[in-house]
């Protein structure tokens, strides 16, 4: 489960990062969000700036990365299917208790929500909730305790189809 601290400290990483992003070099940066996390959650946190994006690693096991040559985990779950594209943010939640994926992807939204729900329940997931809200599919699996949530839409920005992929994986 999400603890308030996890939250906490995401929130407060990317308002740092909005708010110290022009006050020097990355390693300042890079201190004053350690030390603002540190000071909100407790959590001695990693943050670097060094890879064109931000990599930021916490004791209890969470990281996040975003940027540029953002890589899938690895120990990212081998039975949730990943959508062929760049991977724009990848986290991993607190304890081990899943994952957030961030996709961009060439395929358009039919093919994208084609290829999970087949994907899936090739590798034993019980897809069940489907739902398209304006231009927003929707839909979840479940196998044995574990969730994947899936949304997809148009980034027309971009002109891409955006993949969000969650994890869900229970805790002691």
């Amino acid at each position: 489960m999400f603890k308030k601290k996890h939250i906490v400290m995401i929130v407060v990483a990317f308002f740092v990062v909005v708010l110290l992003g022009g006050c020097g070099t990355d390693t300042l940066v890079e201190n004053r969000i350690e030390k603002s996390i540190k000071d909100a959650t407790g959590q001695k946190t990693d943050v670097d700036f060094g890879t064109g994006g931000l990599n930021m690693q916490g004791e209890d096991g969470t990281s996040i990365q975003s940027g540029e040559d953002v890589k899938l985990p690895d120990d990212f779950p081998k039975d949730v299917y990943v959508i062929d594209g760049k991977i724009i943010v990848a986290l991993k939640n607190m304890y081990g208790a899943g994952y957030n994926l961030s996709i961009m992807s060439d395929k358009s939204v039919e093919e994208a929500k084609s290829l999970y729900r087949e994907k899936l329940t090739a590798d034993g997931w019980k897809v069940g909730l489907d739902a398209t809200i304006g231009d927003i599919v929707m839909f979840s699996g479940q196998k044995e305790k574990r969730t994947v949530s899936v949304s997809i839409t148009t980034d027309t920005e971009n002109n891409k189809t955006s993949v969000a992929v969650t994890t869900l994986e229970p805790t002691e």
